[in-house]
């Protein structure tokens, strides 16, 4: 260093050249000190993405701190429906299983915790509560009808058996063995079925009997046309009936037919004969199986009726404000209709809800199976009644005809 000579400007750039220095080696370890920095943890963790976002901004990294904000919030969305569908779905089988169980206080229970759960996870309530109904009515449906299926076919095969006994006898004694002996679910037709069968035996012997004793004669005793047949098989009975009565008269020669054309003539009759019969007696056991199937559904729907599942909270509140109205209506009129019932504290029970409920679907049915009579209505006693074939012939207890 020369001496005497100003060394400041000097000293100052020589400082100033170690800090560009330092500055430089500063750049180049900061890699190093962002990543010692950077925090550890479960990418699938929102608050540990959310900690990256944060460390990301600390270090200027603003893109990558924008992104994982981004990924933080999407993972906290997905976690929330998970959690809430969680929530509902355990809430909603709660509720399946309270009502399968039909305790009712279970079930109000039950529906309360379904209703907070979709209140607080953003559900519609009455959309799961009414799904649940459905379900529940639709397996109940299926067992019923499963149930009703194999009814139907034990009934079928009874009254298979019976007709099969019933037309392969000719005398009355067995006739009536095969009605005292038919299945309860045939009994109400048996009776009717026997009477017709004995009809048709008898028509048949007294038109033997008449041929045998004039030959310048066939008879046709007993041969009706039954109206109540579906409308082609009765055209079809008529031609037949009419194509046979023209042939009876065209075939005579003399006043008489040849052995040969009466045989034949006599056989088209008696063939007429078990065709309307046969007809007759598949509608009838046609209309019994169709009735009997009717009577089967309104009994088994009846039962179901007493066994239900309890009304959903919209049904219960309709029906509740229908007698909470009708209880108003009556207070107008100074009558106090809940204390006439039983209910001295004057309040609408559950109860009280569930037994409306019950009675309302008794009498949709009653509607639905208004055509059907009672057990103890004239229409079944109809139906047993016993028609007499000693009664003089063409008499109400014993016509001639088959129908």
């Amino acid at each position: 260093m020369a001496t005497g000579q100003d060394q400041s400007v000097n000293l100052g750039g020589m400082l100033t050249d170690i800090g560009k220095t330092m500055g430089s080696m500063g750049d180049v370890y900061k890699p190093v000190l962002n990543a010692a920095t950077k925090p550890q943890g479960d990418m699938n963790d929102p608050a540990h993405v959310q900690r990256m976002a944060e460390w990301a901004a600390r270090t200027g990294d603003t893109a990558s701190a924008q992104m994982y904000a981004s990924q933080a919030r999407a993972i906290q969305d997905r976690q929330r429906k998970i959690t809430d569908a969680t929530t509902i779905n355990t809430a909603t089988s709660a509720y399946k299983k309270a009502r399968e169980g039909g305790d009712p206080k279970v079930i109000l229970e039950a529906e309360k915790e379904l209703i907070d759960a979709a209140n607080a996870t953003g559900q519609d309530a009455n959309a799961r509560l009414d799904a649940v109904q459905r379900g529940l009515s639709q397996q109940e449906e299926a067992a019923y009808q499963q149930e009703q299926r194999a009814l139907a076919a034990e009934d079928r095969k009874a009254l298979e058996e019976f007709t099969q006994k019933l037309n392969s006898v000719s005398s009355a004694e067995e006739i009536q063995a095969i009605v005292d002996g038919a299945d309860q679910s045939v009994a109400p037709i048996a009776q009717r079925a026997a009477t017709q069968r004995l009809q048709y035996l008898e028509a048949e012997t007294v038109r033997a009997d008449r041929d045998k004793v004039s030959q310048q004669d066939i008879s046709m005793e007993g041969i009706s046309i039954n109206k109540n047949l579906p409308a082609e098989i009765v055209s079809s009975h008529e031609a037949e009936l009419k194509g046979l009565e023209e042939a009876i008269k065209k075939g005579k020669v003399g006043g008489t037919w040849e052995p040969g054309v009466r045989d034949e003539l006599i056989r088209r009759r008696d063939a007429l004969s078990k065709k309307i019969y046969s007809a007759t007696f598949a509608k009838s056991m046609g209309d019994h199986e169709l009735t009997n199937q009717r009577r089967r559904d309104r009994d088994g729907k009846a039962a179901r009726v007493a066994i239900s599942l309890p009304p959903n909270k919209q049904v219960r509140d309709d029906i509740r404000k229908e007698l909470e109205q009708a209880a108003e209506e009556e207070a107008e009129e100074g009558k106090n209709w809940l204390q006439r019932i039983g209910q001295d504290r004057g309040e609408i029970t559950t109860e009280m809800v569930n037994a409306e409920f019950r009675r309302q679907q008794m009498e949709a049915l009653d509607a639905e199976f208004s055509d059907l009579a009672t057990p103890d209505s004239p229409t079944e006693k109809d139906e047993k009644t016993v028609t007499d074939p000693t009664a003089p012939r063409g008499s109400a207890a014993n016509p001639i005809s088959v129908t």
